[in-house]
């Protein structure tokens, strides 16, 4: 089993609060139903009333609620196995059987009429338009709802911090509609309510691939009585799952098709990924992104521009200050005021109270390719606060900078982060910048081993390569 704990993206340009707000909704939807679910799986148990009824009289005509059309050729050929192919003894007698068999079937689709899991549950057999919504805050049980807003938690404000708020909002809740409603045109017969984020999570997954694809998470496995951690990059492990959860929707077709063995709805989880894959493309096409959340048009921007430049000329530098700080506030995307009040910070010597500041402007430059920039800021950065090193972004604009040749100044990256390294530091983040530094400097390559191997939860493999590492240089 394999499972992921974290990846080396830590940090988000702003507060991801429709993430946030999703992750209540589902709480407090979860707490607010947990009676009706209770009584949705008692509803479900008291199903074997009219199927035992069938079982005993499977001469009688079966209601395709109970069992879809997909599913009667196997339960037909299992009956036959069992030797449950009985007639009537009388046509009255049949009648008579069939009302009662009716009855105990109307009894049952009445319960869950009356059931808020399966009012707002999706039914393919009987979809109803709030449901398409709906099913997505409702959840099964504790471990449906907490593996779900894990994985969302994982990766969702990351990818609302890409597109802002109004667009990951309109993102997740079409995803989340398409992939059941893909799953009821798969299964249009099935009555059994759908719930759970799952497929828009899945499509969460499916944008982060393509916002985030090189970026490594970290995964616990168990295989037998072992386990451990490993990194692997986005674009290796998304697929793969992909790949497995089609694997075990076909199979579970195969076995018994229409829908009816339950459990995890694996057709969902496919379509809400190949959903979120075709639209993250399509939103990276139309370049949707860090603009959302504006609210103010660019005039406005740079009027507030004007007005901290004309301030500061007049020696007002507390009301430029505060004008930038709080247009940030209400364009936390625009890397022009970012850029504005961190060139600020540096003039008046207040990079000290600016550190965030600096930091998330890197880290926008590099995602914005403005790579020159970014480099800029984190020299104005490193030589006033040192110690205000963010690893990952260093990483990453070691890699930019040796992407364009830039060897001094990945040369320069790759000694500030090497003696930022400690026991502290993601050990993903380690062997990458390792893996950088035996590419620039043989000095900066061996520091970087040296460090590394004064961890104390290195793996006893991971541990001997890098040993090797370190005698094959000296």
């Amino acid at each position: 089993m394999i499972l992921p704990l974290t990846h080396e993206r830590t940090t988000v340009s702003k507060l991801p609060w429709v993430s946030f707000a999703i992750i209540a909704l589902c709480f407090v939807t979860f707490i607010a139903t947990k009676p009706s679910l209770d009584e949705s799986l008692r509803s479900a148990a008291r199903l074997t009333a009219p199927l035992e009824f069938y079982f005993a009289h499977p001469y009688l005509k079966l209601d395709p609620r109970l069992v879809p059309p997909e599913s009667r050729p196997l339960l037909e050929k299992a009956l036959a196995e069992e030797g449950l192919t009985a007639k009537p003894v009388g046509r009255s007698t049949a009648a008579f059987e069939q009302a009662a068999l009716d009855r105990l079937t109307e009894a049952w689709i009445a319960e869950t009429e009356r059931n808020t899991v399966w009012r707002y549950g999706l039914i393919p057999a009987r979809i109803r338009s709030q449901s398409v919504i709906t099913h997505l805050f409702l959840h099964g049980g504790w471990m449906h709802l907490l593996g779900n807003l894990f994985f969302f938690y994982l990766l969702g404000p990351f990818v609302e911090d890409v597109w802002g708020s109004k667009w990951f909002t309109a993102f997740f809740l079409f995803v989340g509609a398409g992939a059941g409603l893909l799953y009821a045109a798969h299964y249009p017969h099935l009555y059994r309510p759908l719930i759970g984020a799952s497929g828009a999570i899945a499509g969460v997954m499916g944008a982060f691939l393509v916002l985030h694809g090189r970026t490594k998470i970290r995964f616990l496995y168990f295989f037998l009585f072992r386990f451990g951690t490993f990194d692997a990059p986005a674009w290796l492990m998304l697929p793969l799952w992909f790949a497995s959860e089609l694997y075990t929707a076909s199979s579970k077709d195969r076995v018994i098709p229409g829908g009816v063995l339950g459990g995890t709805a694996n057709w969902a989880h496919v379509w809400g990924f190949a959903f979120g894959v075709v639209a993250a493309l399509i939103f990276k096409h139309f370049k949707v992104g860090e603009i959302d959340d504006s609210v103010t048009p660019m005039a406005g921007a740079e009027l507030v521009l004007f007005d901290a430049r004309d301030a500061e000329e007049h020696g007002r530098l507390d009301d430029a200050w505060n004008g930038l700080v709080e247009a940030l506030r209400r364009e936390p995307a625009s890397l022009e005021l970012a850029a504005a009040l961190w060139e600020l910070a540096v003039r008046t010597q207040r990079v000290a109270e600016a550190v965030p500041l600096g930091q998330r402007l890197i880290r926008s430059e590099i995602q914005a390719g403005a790579v020159e920039a970014a480099l800029t800021h984190w020299r104005q950065l490193h030589a006033a606060e040192p110690a205000a090193l963010d690893l990952p972004a260093a990483v990453r604009l070691i890699e930019e900078s040796l992407k364009r040749e830039w060897r001094e100044d990945a040369a320069d990256l790759l000694r500030a982060a090497v003696g930022a390294l400690g026991p502290e530091t993601p050990l993903g983040v380690t062997t990458k910048l390792i893996r950088l530094a035996s590419a620039v400097d043989k000095h900066l390559h061996q520091d970087a081993v040296e460090k590394a191997l004064q961890r104390p939860d290195l793996t006893p493999e991971l541990r001997q390569e890098l040993d090797d590492q370190f005698w094959r240089l000296g």
